[in-house]
């Protein structure tokens, strides 16, 4: 397999495939939920990443997608961009896709059993029904098209799982192609997509239709030698009841596909439960011991010994997830007790509870007030078991969570501990602190509760065993003891779970600090769809992602909402406003139900003056984030991966300017490289006597490149037009990037005698 490669928060451990639209890795994460875990990363071609109109429309629909939370769906569980790449994170299966089952039925001449494409395709109805029912919480509509549907989407694990790929980018690609290309396998298109009309659920249930009819019979339905046959076939072409072609369909699935493939959409079923249901009355009268066992059998039984080659990858190719076609102050003792947090937030929404409040609970099925001894013992069973084979640490406070409905506050408190602990084990502080801000109101000895977030910096890397030692004196009973090693899992060794990047501001605060700034922090959950911070607004909160994800916009030249990127846990946000005092520049939205710690600047003024070496960290953070992004934006430097933009950020220097400062002459020898953050300059020469303006740049624009490079005398003169904040980096620190990167070395030189050919041009005139 070779050497892993890193991708940012994952690792890359071998292609799956690639196709127009992307590439697939199997990768491997060490941060989703605090844990290691196996998964596929869908990361675009850099061709579609460069056009903007498309990533903005990928991440509305990601946005979307990334809350779908169904067996039956393939889970997203992380989106954003590495470099100039645009990805998807999301569950990997192991098996085949429907396609390459369908295939080998075919081409062994034997039609799948009809009991087990009953089972299959109810599975994938019962998708289709999660994804176009779902409504927020005004009871609006949510629905999710997927558009796509088509066997290669329709995942089939090695365990008889039944996963429908891919919701999010068909859409994307549907709106932004400027080839006029038809979106989707054109044999499982319904007529009015084919049309250009606009698409509805109905449209999903056709194109589920052609895979049901085609699996029933063993013959492709539409499929020609060419697209404008197919097409026309998907139009025109009678369609013939699946018992013409295989005798053990019934009747009454005979009529069930045919409704499915009414050209008039209207005609079709209203929605994909009614054809889940029909399916499943018939396997319950028919085939009642068909499960997904079953399922698994006829899948090993089409390949037999060629199985093992198949899922290396050395006969057909593997298949792993997708396919490529397409809360309140603190009552303890602090010096900011002058200076508590207001009542509300952004928004006008109240901080959480710390803790007791059911708005907190994940598990809704469990009756908050009666909850009895055997439901709690078998819901915590569920979780544990869930726990050891789709490791999250939030599972854990869902565990806590349980207990807590039970009136089980000792174990509750334990598990929300053990949680954190294991969280800040990690390095991922946002969610610690995150679950902590749950527990001071329980907390007997506020002290000791102080001492615990303390040592929530000093517990990254430890051992298993030495964190089992810190959080349980052993006065615990043996049972309770015993459930926290299991899901401590000592047995695995001493060594704990690998160390991400430090925590952004958290991770290089001190025990006191750290302290601090948990008592001025505020504690909110926010629903899916909400806005947190809107663009233009006069704010100068700072947050943390706790739990969830939340998405960045702007508005663009057009006057339409222009989708950034997306945040996770553990990521901060609002940092422009909180350090320039100015209006927000950016709105940003949840993507799903979220945690959000939150300070103010009154607040962290209070830190910093007792605390000066804080001001550092936070202006360090400021400093490398304004300055990455003034270098992603650059046209000379944007195409710099990441980890090269943010080693040239940290050697950039803030100098604040006034109003009519000369900058550089004309003829000067200096070697200083510029990039604007606030303010504007003029460029000009003074040849003859006569001041002539070559250029105005403002904020995100870079100059002295030229001398800087080159070492030569400046060619002409800079001088601040208003008073301005510059990023300065020297230049032998340019020339050593410079060096490690011909392209932009290249791409620097090219500009440097364009802007060369444009001062002769005006000394000329």
């Amino acid at each position: 397999m070779g050497e892993p490669q890193v991708y940012g928060k994952y690792q890359l451990l071998s292609r799956i495939a690639s196709g127009g639209m992307a590439e697939v890795w199997l990768a491997r994460s060490s941060s989703i939920g605090g844990f290691e875990k196996i998964l596929a990363i869908k990361r675009m071609h850099p061709r579609l990443s460069a056009n903007r109109d498309f990533v903005s429309l990928f991440i509305e629909e990601a946005k979307l997608t990334v809350s779908l939370n169904h067996p039956n769906i393939v889970q997203i569980f992380d989106f954003g961009r590495v470099d100039d790449d645009y990805y998807i994170a999301m569950e990997y299966v192991e098996g085949v896709d429907f396609a390459a089952v369908a295939a080998r039925a075919r081409k062994l001449g034997t039609p799948l059993p009809v009991d087990v494409v009953f089972f299959a395709m109810s599975e994938v109805f019962e998708g289709l029904a999660y994804a176009h029912g779902r409504r927020n919480a005004k009871n609006e509509s949510t629905a999710v098209i997927h558009r796509d549907i088509s066997p290669h989407n329709i995942l089939l694990s090695l365990e008889g799982q039944v996963k429908i790929s891919d919701f999010g980018i068909a859409k994307a690609a549907e709106e932004i192609s400027a080839t006029g290309q038809i979106v989707g396998k054109v044999a499982y298109i319904a007529p009015e997509q084919a049309r250009g009309d606009q698409i509805g659920p109905a449209a999903d249930l056709w194109s589920a239709g052609v895979i049901l009819h085609e699996a029933l019979s063993n013959e492709r339905l539409f499929a020609r030698d060419n697209e404008p046959d197919t097409l026309e076939a998907v139009l025109e072409h009678e369609v013939t009841a699946p018992s013409s072609h295989n005798t053990d369909v019934p009747e009454e699935i005979d009529a069930l596909v045919l409704s499915l493939l009414e050209r008039d959409e209207k005609k079709r079923p209203t929605d994909a439960r009614h054809v889940a249901e029909v399916l499943q009355d018939n396997l319950r009268r028919l085939y009642p011991k068909t499960k997904h066992q079953r399922l698994a059998e006829v899948i090993r039984d089409l390949w037999g010994d060629e199985m093992v080659p198949l899922l290396a990858g050395e006969s057909l190719r593997p298949r792993g997830s997708v396919s490529l076609d397409a809360t309140v102050p603190s009552q303890t003792a602090s010096s900011f007790a002058h200076d508590e947090p207001s009542d509300t937030d952004v928004r006008g929404r109240a901080p959480l509870a710390r803790s007791g409040s059911t708005e907190h609970t994940r598990n809704d099925d469990i009756d908050s007030t009666q909850v009895g001894e055997i439901d709690v013992q078998r819901e915590v069973e569920r979780l544990q078991a869930l726990f050891h084979t789709n490791p999250s640490l939030w599972t854990l406070v869902d565990i806590g969570e349980v207990y807590q409905r039970a009136r089980r506050e000792d174990r509750a408190l334990a598990m929300f501990r053990l949680a954190a602990a294991m969280f800040a084990q990690g390095g991922f502080l946002a969610q610690a602190v995150a679950i902590y801000h749950r527990l001071v109101d329980q907390a007997d000895d506020p002290a000791s509760l102080d001492r615990e977030i303390g040592d929530l910096g000093e517990l990254q890397g430890v051992s298993n065993a030495e964190l089992f030692s810190r959080l349980f004196d052993g006065r615990e009973p043996d049972s309770h003891l015993d459930e926290y090693r299991d899901l401590l899992d000592l047995s695995a060794g001493d060594a704990g779970p690998p160390i991400t990047a430090r925590a952004p501001i958290l991770g290089a605060l001190d025990r006191e600090q750290l302290v601090k700034l948990f008592h001025s922090m505020r504690l909110y959950r926010v629903s899916s769809g909400e806005v947190v911070l809107r663009e233009g607004e006069a704010s100068d909160s700072f947050f943390w992602i706790g739990r969830g994800r939340v998405v960045v916009s702007t508005t663009n030249f057009e006057n339409r909402k222009a989708y950034l990127t997306s945040l996770a846990e553990g990521d901060c946000f609002g940092e422009q406003a909180f350090f320039t005092q100015k209006a927000r520049t950016a709105s940003v939205e949840t993507a799903e139900e979220c945690l959000l710690l939150e300070v103010d600047r009154r607040a962290l003024d209070n830190l910093v003056r007792a605390f000066p070496a804080v001001e550092d960290t936070l202006r360090q953070f400021y400093k490398d984030r304004i300055a990455e992004s003034l270098i992603a934006r650059s046209p000379l430097f944007g195409r710099l991966g990441a980890r090269d933009r943010r080693a040239m950020s940290e050697r950039f220097r803030f100098e604040k300017f006034p109003a009519a400062e000369v900058l550089m002459a004309e003829g000067e020898t200096s070697d200083a490289f510029y990039a604007i953050r606030s303010g504007r300059v003029h460029v000009f020469t003074e040849g003859d006597g006569e001041k002539k303006l070559i250029a105005e740049l403002g904020p995100g624009d870079v100059f002295g490149e030229m001398a800087a490079v080159k070492g030569t005398p400046r060619t002409a003169s800079v001088a601040t037009v208003e008073e301005c904040e510059l990023l300065v980096l020297e230049a032998e620190d340019l020339k050593s990037f410079l060096a490690q990167n011909k392209e932009v070395a290249a791409r620097v030189e090219e500009t440097m005698q364009q802007r060369e050919r444009e001062r002769s041009e005006l000394t000329k005139n």
